[in-house]
């Protein structure tokens, strides 16, 4: 799994040239010294290599490297990820890149499904289609209702979604003063 989440934030232009994995020794608070395991981002500088723990990265750097670690198994054997406010931390193209991964059979073989909350609704622009959103609303007594976009009436696969959710068609838009 490590080969492939350095292969993906490589190419996902976070500047980093590598990921690796530093062994160091932590003292616990009864005095016992315990080994842990720390992801390193691998930065390249002209000829010189620089380390730096991933708690050293910027948060989007770190939410990635995060949320690869759950989803990249999903992927390669198959299932259900279920991820909640999945796009904290990360650029709205960084977002778009990893559901990707969920739409190409190369890495995506064994049809590996993502239920996922977004509170970013760049993925209406042309990400998502109509039955794959569902939104959901509070009412006066503050309860929630989920609805799928599909099932209002009129709405179609060609309809610029973004657009219409904007214009408050959808609902699902919440009142600010």
């Amino acid at each position: 799994m490590l080969q492939r989440a350095t292969e993906l934030m490589v190419n996902f232009d976070l500047g980093l040239a590598g990921l690796k994995l530093h062994r160091t020794k932590s003292i616990l608070p009864d005095g016992k010294e315990h080994e842990i395991v720390l992801p390193m981002g691998v930065h390249q500088v002209g000829d010189r290599e620089y380390l730096r723990t991933l708690m050293q990265e910027s948060r989007g750097t770190q939410a990635l490297f995060v949320l690869l670690r759950y989803l990249l198994p999903i992927l390669k054997n198959g299932g259900i990820a279920y991820i909640d406010e999945f796009e904290s931390g990360l650029h709205p193209h960084m977002v778009a890149a990893v559901i990707d991964l969920f739409f190409h059979p190369l890495s995506n073989p064994r049809g590996a499904q993502l239920i996922a909350t977004f509170h970013t609704d760049y993925l209406l622009r042309d990400k998502l289609h109509k039955y794959q959103v569902y939104l959901v609303e509070k009412d006066s007594s503050l309860s929630s209702q989920a609805y799928r976009l599909d099932s209002i009436k009129g709405v179609r696969n060609v309809d610029n979604l973004l657009e219409k959710y904007h214009a408050g068609a959808y609902g699902a838009i919440p009142q600010l003063p």
